[in-house]
């Protein structure tokens, strides 16, 4: 790698090479944050307890792969300029694919920069090959389409259905069990309220590990749905997708495999640099029939072409990043990272659980994400006299204690409410157990950090 770098750099400062545009020190100066602070101000992603965000740190292939699609700045959209990293792309994609059980013959995918882009082709891929007359003249005089995702989806939804001319008003959040499951008969009547409407419903999305609580949605059940109504199903695996490498808990994305298209992210769960994700699909001749808009200038009808499927032109070939993860550590290191993950939740839920009053899980932990509440002396009391008040003060009490953490700089961890059906439950605490350097001494410290913070904020 070294001496590929130094060859390139070389080639580069070649005579006939441009030069920067001339600017003097002080114009300069005033472009740029010359500040040198005594401490940082980025968050340590590669410290354990760095447990914020669904993502961690990667480790050196992740490195050694960022710096090697840097050094050869390649564009995956055209066989024939990236050949390599085509196969590489189509190679990982595939695998994938049969992991949650599509057909080996005709599933694939693409990937695309990051799991929000991933989920909104989806989305664009379905209307366009359910209702391929949308795609050249539009939504106006058309079918007003609906689709249907938990209420406990991530975001990114909404923001495909706007880009896709849906609109969010036809995006139906359905209701969730105390777990944060989609619940299956309420799918089903939502689907039939929106038919009774005049709407077509079309697609439905299930999560494979929910960006706050880590819940899988019933995938099978919302399978068998989706076939009977011939509505397209997707699976946001962003989060909880990769999981599918583990021996011991890949059943949970038991049902994927029904599914017409799949999201999984490994930059997140496998420590593969930011950003990876990949949009899988049943049959991938869709994508291109879907998507394409015949640019003749840069398609020439080599069914190798993966941009053709995409909704961009240039691409970033991130699958390399998999693909060297993959050679490197193997399916089996990829299942002792998620393994790790999968105790380190645990034991941090059973510190919880079992701790003292003043801990309170919202539930039993799906994954790898814990949520739980800090409840003082002071205000348990609440509970049965003033719920409301309760409520509201508990939400309160998670803000400040987050603040009061995140001031001693030894943890991060994020809060959240959550929507339960009718009932939207106070901020809490969410703590991601991802980081594969995380351990049982760092978790005994957060626990013991949150109650010397809470003794001394709520004596």
């Amino acid at each position: 790698m070294k001496e590929l770098a130094v060859e390139y750099v070389k080639d580069c400062q070649a005579p006939n090479q441009l030069v920067v545009e001339k600017r003097d020190p002080q114009e300069l100066a005033k472009l740029l944050d010359l500040t040198l602070p005594t401490k940082g101000v980025g968050a340590q992603v590669w410290n354990p307890r760095f447990m914020d965000k669904l993502y961690a740190a990667t480790n050196p292939v992740g490195v050694l792969s960022e710096l090697f699609l840097g050094l050869v700045n390649a564009n995956n959209h055209v066989y024939h300029v990236s050949p390599v990293f085509t196969l590489m792309e189509v190679t990982t994609a595939r695998k994938l694919g049969i992991m949650f059980g599509y057909p080996s013959d005709t599933c694939g995918g693409i990937t695309n920069p990051g799991g929000s882009m991933s989920n909104m082709v989806a989305v664009v891929t379905a209307r366009n090959h359910l209702f391929p007359e949308l795609k050249a003249k539009g939504l106006s005089g058309g079918p007003r389409l609906s689709m249907f995702v938990s209420q406990q989806s991530h975001y990114s939804f909404l923001k495909a259905a706007f880009t896709a001319g849906i609109g969010t008003d036809h995006v139906i959040s359905v209701p969730c069990n105390a777990l944060g499951q989609m619940e299956p008969q309420a799918l089903e009547d939502n689907i039939l309220a929106s038919r009774n409407r005049g709407e077509v419903p079309f697609f439905v999305a299930a999560t494979a590990g929910t960006t706050v609580m880590g819940a899988f949605d019933p995938m099978e059940a919302i399978a068998d749905i989706a076939a009977r109504f011939n509505l397209w199903f997707h699976v946001d695996g962003s989060w909880g997708g990769s999981i599918i490498f583990s021996k011991s808990y890949g059943h949970l994305m038991r049902g994927a495999g029904k599914s017409d298209s799949l999201t999984v992210n490994p930059h997140k769960l496998l420590g593969v640099p930011l950003q990876c994700s990949y949009l899988l699909i049943r049959d991938k001749s869709i994508l291109n029939q879907s998507n394409t808009t015949c640019a003749q200038y840069l398609f020439h009808g080599d069914e190798w072409d993966l941009g053709n499927g995409s909704l961009g032109c240039g691409r970033r070939p991130d699958a390399v990043k998999l693909f060297l993860a993959w050679k490197y550590f193997g399916t089996e290191g990829f299942d002792q990272r998620l393994t790790t993950a999968f105790k380190n939740a645990q034991y941090l839920a059973n510190l919880v659980k079992f701790r003292s009053p003043r801990f309170r899980l919202v539930a039993d932990p799906a994954s790898f994400n814990v949520c739980f509440w800090y409840i003082p002396t002071t205000l348990a009391h609440l509970e049965t006299q003033d719920p409301q008040g309760f409520t509201n003060r508990l939400g309160e009490v998670t803000r400040t204690l987050h603040g009061a953490l995140l001031a001693t700089n030894t943890f991060m961890l994020d809060y959240s409410p959550v929507d339960i059906g009718d009932t939207t439950l106070p901020d809490f605490f969410r703590a991601i157990c991802n980081s594969p350097s995380l351990g049982k001494r760092d978790l005994d410290f957060l626990v013991n950090e949150l109650e010397r913070l809470g003794k001394e904020l709520y004596p």
